[in-house]
């Protein structure tokens, strides 16, 4: 009995091993599937599910996969937009073939050349697919170029596209500015004397000359102070004028070498940035009026002038119908501050004036006196001015760092001129500063003959010949900056 009882439980205990052990292998199996135990299949049925779990698997593993990466595509978009938002915005997107937004000019312009401020080194692929003839830096070591296009007519589609292609610091019109003289029918006939010089009266120049002496200082201001004459040339053979003219002594004259390394080969005498040789004559005639108006030699023929023993520089940025260039004005800014000139005279100008002129000036302004006509339109420098009828802005004389000129006239000289733009509004953003006599001015002429001339052009170099004694008088740069002269 005791032994059929162990038996029982022998056999009891491998039961309960076989069923605790069942549903263990069951949960680490699965744990969704049900708790009761299915009943064994016969062998063939068994096969046969097998094989199918077998042929199932990847069936059902890879569209698991493509339904992944079809849910990544569909839930990337979770801003909003749908399928028709991104077409939309496709066919916003502008194409090769759409011409980019036109740049438009504000003023009179150089056709065919367009100026670029490189952003480090000029490299040609930043033209892009701009058809181009050469690009040239406007002076050695400038940051600006003129790059000379193949069609000249195609300017301003040439500065939107290179605005557009971003590639450049600055891109520009090499706007184009003008003598506010008409030189035409002037008779050159006339030999003035100096007593027919009266806005040397009107300005005191004669008691300038005398304070100056009795100080110990030459009254027509020294040799050493160099006037620029940014003009149509100077006629620096002029029988009043050549013992008055600044010579390149760096310079060793026709080796045609560039002695002094300044980009500039025999540059004697100045440089003509319109035909960029070494012989800046003049072919009009405005800038030897104006040289003369500065320093015409105390000879005893014809006139004199206000700074007679300072030195002009002659700097030919003008072309004989005396029109200018932006970007021969630049350059020639640039070479006046670069050879010591201590004041700069700009007798010309424009309503537009391009980049390139504005950073040339602002360089320039450290070291030089920069004078310049306000223009003879009479017309008020207020554009929003609801009292006048004439308005206009001349640059560069409206600059903050340029002493804009007004032209007087009348028996004493104190009369504004007719002709004679003029500042209506005290400090704003366009200013001209002083007044002097710019009617009837005698002067030289070419091929050494004299002439009379009107104009806020013969008022300018009355100011810079009066900056150049002052200069000369107050020679320590430290001490007296050029804002102070």
């Amino acid at each position: 009995m005791k032994k059929l009882i162990a038996m029982l439980l022998c056999i009891c205990m491998m039961l309960g091993l076989v069923a605790c052990g069942a549903p263990a292998a069951k949960d680490a199996a699965a744990t969704e599937a049900p708790e009761t135990v299915q009943a064994e299949q016969p062998a063939a049925e068994a096969e046969k599910n097998d094989d199918a779990v077998a042929e199932s698997v990847p069936a059902e593993t890879e569209p698991a996969e493509e339904t992944v990466e079809a849910t990544e595509e569909t839930t990337e978009p979770t801003t909003g937009k749908d399928s028709s938002d991104d077409k939309e915005e496709e066919a916003t997107k502008p194409t090769e073939e759409e011409k980019p937004a036109e740049v438009l000019p504000n003023g009179d312009y150089n056709e065919g050349i367009v100026l670029v401020k490189v952003k480090e080194t000029f490299n040609e692929a930043d033209l892009g697919e701009l058809e181009y003839t050469s690009a040239e830096p406007l002076f050695a070591g400038s940051a600006w170029y003129a790059v000379v296009l193949a069609d000249s007519t195609k300017t301003i589609e040439a500065v939107s596209y290179l605005t557009a292609l971003g590639t450049f610091a600055q891109v520009d019109y090499d706007y184009v500015m003008a003598t506010d003289t008409s030189v035409e029918g002037v008779d050159v006939s006339a030999n003035p004397q100096y007593s027919e010089q009266q806005h040397h009266y009107t300005h005191k120049v004669p008691e300038g000359w005398a304070y100056t002496a009795a100080n110990n200082k030459y009254p027509g201001g020294s040799s050493d102070v160099i006037v620029a004459v940014i003009d149509t040339g100077v006629d620096y053979h002029h029988l009043d004028l050549r013992n008055n003219i600044w010579t390149n002594t760096a310079e060793i004259p026709n080796n045609g070498i560039d002695d002094d390394e300044n980009g500039y080969i025999d540059d004697v005498y100045g440089w003509d940035f319109v035909g960029e040789d070494n012989s800046p004559l003049d072919d009009n005639g405005h800038g030897t009026h104006v040289a003369g108006i500065i320093a015409a030699e105390n000879n005893n023929i014809g006139c004199v002038g206000i700074a007679y023993n300072c030195k002009v520089m002659a700097l030919k940025a003008g072309n004989s119908s005396g029109y200018f260039n932006n970007s021969d004005i630049a350059e020639a800014i640039q070479y006046a501050y670069m050879n010591g000139a201590s004041v700069i005279n700009m007798s010309f100008g424009g309503g537009s004036i391009s980049f390139v002129v504005r950073e040339a000036l602002d360089t320039a302004y450290t070291s030089c006196v920069l004078v310049a006509a306000a223009g003879n339109d009479s017309a008020c420098n207020n554009l929003a001015c609801k009292a006048c009828d004439v308005k206009a802005v001349m640059y560069p004389a409206a600059l903050t760092s340029v002493i804009g000129v007004m032209s007087t006239g009348g028996n004493k000289g104190d009369t504004l001129s007719s002709f004679s733009n003029y500042d209506h509004y005290p400090h704003n953003s366009v200013e001209y500063e002083v007044y002097a006599v710019g009617e009837a001015i005698p002067s030289c002429w070419p091929g050494n003959k004299f002439t009379n001339l009107n104009g806020t052009s013969m008022a300018a170099p009355t100011v810079s010949a009066i900056a150049a004694l002052l200069r000369s008088y107050l020679p320590d740069r430290n001490t007296y900056s050029t804002k102070f002269i």
